[in-house]
């Protein structure tokens, strides 16, 4: 479960809730707000039939998109979020966006930094900086050193679209179809897609091409 926490001094923050994982937050710089909405399949746009929610998972692009305000969650929950960062970049300009991922409660993050102060401190610019270095040594280590400069950018860039591309896939469709009601021994159960997929469990890394 996703919600907004107590913020401050420029940052919104979403915390995350597990019960396995536990909590973490995504510290956002400079949002102008944070949305939410459920990961859940609008399905009166897709096949004309009630949703079970009225925030489903395409409500942040229709409030972006649309300006649907009754598209997202007034109460700052859900299980799908964004920061919303209304800026313009006019030609040759650049704009950098702060985030940071931790599992360190506002309080005990605002307590360990410097410098700045809080997740955004200067313990987040050398953090940075160190991973620049790691990749570049990556990099280095793994394109042929007779490559010209441009054609070893092709090919660092090429790499990048690749791990961007791998992610987390976990679909268990006996517990989906079971919060769907698709109890395969109810002769009166209403049909659910994968509704003969009881037996199937994903859970792997792959490499998504629409990532």
């Amino acid at each position: 479960m996703l919600r907004q926490a107590a913020s401050g001094d420029g940052i919104q923050i979403i915390a995350a809730s597990h019960s396995e994982l536990g909590e973490r937050f995504l510290y956002c710089e400079g949002a102008a707000s944070l949305l939410f909405t459920e990961n859940e399949t609008n399905t009166a746009h897709l096949v004309q039939a009630p949703n079970r929610t009225p925030y489903v998972k395409d409500g942040i692009n229709n409030y972006i998109v649309h300006g649907r305000r009754e598209a997202v969650n007034p109460e700052k929950t859900g299980t799908k979020a964004s920061a919303h960062y209304p800026i313009t970049v006019g030609a040759g300009e650049s704009k950098i966006l702060c985030l940071r991922l931790s599992d360190l409660a506002p309080a005990a993050s605002a307590q360990t930094e410097d410098g700045r102060g809080g997740p955004f401190g200067r313990g987040f610019d050398s953090v940075m900086e160190f991973r620049r270095r790691e990749a570049d040594e990556f990099y280095g280590s793994v394109i042929p050193s007779s490559l010209s400069a441009d054609e070893a950018n092709v090919m660092r860039q090429a790499l990048a679209g690749m791990l961007w591309s791998k992610q987390f896939y976990y679909y268990d469709v006996d517990k989906w179809l079971k919060e769907h009601g698709a109890d395969p021994f109810n002769p009166m159960r209403r049909a659910q897609r994968n509704d003969h997929w009881h037996h199937m469990l994903n859970s792997d890394i792959v490499s998504m091409p629409d990532k």
